[in-house]
């Protein structure tokens, strides 16, 4: 858990991990947030989010909601 104040980087810290935890097949991720739309705008396509943690060709894919690691976790 990160609690921390505005602008230190929650939000990359998280995508970070996620990014880390995609890696094995076998793990699963929850990304919570108080909205669908706060998790898709910020934590997974926002300028912090997972997406921005990867280069273009190694992205994830983000579909109906559902993260879908290369890894295939």
């Amino acid at each position: 858990m990160v609690l921390a104040g505005r602008g230190f980087g929650k939000t990359r810290i998280g995508a970070e991990a996620c990014r880390e935890w995609g890696e094995d097949p076998q793990e699963r991720i929850l990304i919570v947030g108080p909205t669908h739309k706060d998790v898709e705008e910020t934590m997974i396509e926002g300028p912090s989010g997972l997406l921005s943690c990867y280069p273009p060709s190694r992205r994830p894919r983000w579909i109906g909601g559902e993260v879908q690691f290369q890894s295939g976790a």
